[in-house]
């Protein structure tokens, strides 16, 4: 594979370009202070923790959409109608919905479980199987 001269060229200004400053320092700003003052729903049968932060399935989705968030509006107009409608309206159905990440909220508006939920288990795959995907 050889490359060319303008292909060396694109990769060095990929290299120079400016470090984008970011608009939140943390997840826990984003979602405090853009998150949840703009992404609102009528009360029903969504699902939020208010101590989300003590789940670690929220915690990482939410801070992929901060980063999300975060590119996004570095971007050209339209990539935040892309974030909205590409990255946070699925990744906020999944987190909200009765079957999502906070499923042991029972309505919207109450508190989560005191305890974590059961991480889902994972058992020892058969010998044989756990030789054949060392190889």
């Amino acid at each position: 594979m050889t490359y060319e001269d303008d292909d060396l060229d694109d990769a060095a200004e990929l290299v120079d370009e400016p470090q984008r400053e970011a608009l939140y320092t943390s997840v826990y700003d984003f979602v405090d202070d853009w998150l949840l003052p703009n992404y609102q729903r009528k009360p029903g049968p969504y699902r939020w923790d208010p101590n989300w932060f003590d789940n670690f399935e929220a915690v990482e989705r939410l801070t992929a959409l901060w980063y999300a968030f975060e590119a996004a509006r570095h971007d050209a107009a339209p990539a935040m109608a892309a974030f909205w409608l590409n990255t946070l309206d699925p990744m906020m159905r999944e987190l909200t919905s009765p079957e999502g990440v906070f499923w042991y909220v029972r309505l919207y508006g109450e508190e989560g479980a005191t305890a974590s939920p059961e991480a889902f288990k994972s058992n020892a795959p058969p010998a044989a199987l756990g030789a054949a995907q060392r190889a």
